[in-house]
Order: structure tokens, then C-alpha cells, then sequence
């Protein structure tokens, strides 16, 4: 069975949170985050110490870890757009 978990507004998660959403899906499940780190809504994290940026560092390099920045122009100003997909048998959070 396959498996796909779509976690949306991950700007608004603690790396806690992330950590725990990750490693609680199960074998073969793919797991996807979306959100803006520009558009935080938690008043304890910023565009640094938020859920999805703490992913994406973590993840550089993984061989199973994507990450896309999509940039749409406004008539206000850029806004950005980030999805984050790893799968669950990823050593980093496995162990």
C-alpha cells in the first residue's frame, strides 16, 4: 500500500514537531511538507529556527530528500513557496 502524508503550513511547526511527524509514519510512506518561511504565524520561530527549515538543513544531501523553491510575482512583492518530500527510510531519522 502506498502511502502519501501531506503535512501543509510545516513553517508553522517546532523541529520537534517535524522530528515527531516523521518518524511516526510508517514503513514506505512518503512524507511531504509545504509552507512559506516567510509567513510565520507562531510567535516562538522565525524564518531560521522554524520546523521547515530545520528539515531542509538536515536533510541536504540525502539521497531520498527533495526540496523545491518556487518564486511567483505579485503586484505586492515575491512571495516564496517551499515543498520538502523525504521518505520515511531516511537513515537521519530512522536511527
Amino acid at each position: 500500500m502506498k502511502i502519501y502524508f501531506i503535512v501543509d503550513e510545516a513553517q508553522n511547526l517546532t523541529p520537534h514537531e517535524v522530528k515527531t511527524i516523521i518518524t511516526r509514519a510508517g514503513e514506505g510512506t512518503k512524507v511531504v511538507l509545504t509552507g512559506d518561511i516567510f509567513q510565520i504565524d507562531h510567535p516562538y520561530l522565525d524564518s531560521y529556527s522554524n520546523g521547515l527549515s530545520y528539515l531542509i538543513d538536515k536533510m541536504q544531501g540525502q539521497k531520498i530528500y527533495a526540496t523545491s523553491t518556487w518564486k511567483k510575482a505579485s503586484a505586492l512583492n515575491w512571495l516564496s513557496w517551499r515543498a520538502t518530500c523525504c521518505d520515511t527510510r531516511c537513515s537521519y531519522y530512522a536511527t
